[in-house]
C-alpha cells in the first residue's frame, strides 16, 4: 500500500491525515489520527458505516473528500494527485510525507553509510 501523511490540525490540536492506495485490496483508504493520543483516530475508514458496501476501501476518493469537508479538513491538491497516480500506476510500499505548506519533506536515504 501506499502512504500519504499531511500534518494538520483538528479543533485545534494537532492531527495527522493518512491515506493511501491499497494494492492487495484494490482501494482507497484514510485515517486521521489524534496527535496527542497515538494510536486513537478521529477517523477510519474501516470503522466507516457508508463505506460497507466496499469493505471500507472505495474505489475513489470521493467519499474522503466529503469526510474532510465535514471535519473541516483538507488536504493538499498535490496529495490527492499522486494517492490518484498511485491507483493508476497501482503503486504498493511508498512513503511519501508533507509539509504543512503541501511540499513534500525530503526522503530519508536508509542505506547511507551501509
Amino acid at each position: 500500500m501506499t502512504q500519504h501523511y499531511y500534518p494538520t490540525e483538528h479543533q485545534g490540536k494537532p492531527a495527522t491525515i493518512m491515506m493511501g492506495w491499497d494494492r492487495p485490496l484494490q482501494g482507497f483508504f484514510m485515517v486521521i489520527e489524534d496527535g496527542q493520543n497515538r494510536g486513537k483516530y478521529i477517523y477510519s475508514n474501516l470503522d466507516d458505516p457508508e463505506l460497507i458496501q466496499f469493505g471500507g476501501l472505495p474505489p475513489c476518493l470521493d467519499p474522503f473528500l466529503a469526510k474532510l469537508e465535514a471535519l473541516g479538513l483538507s488536504v493538499p491538491d498535490v496529495m490527492l494527485d499522486a494517492i490518484e497516480l498511485d491507483a493508476a500506476l497501482n503503486e504498493g510500499n511508498r512513503r511519501v510525507e508533507y509539509n504543512r505548506d503541501g511540499s513534500v519533506k525530503p526522503q530519508e536515504n536508509k542505506s547511507a553509510g551501509r
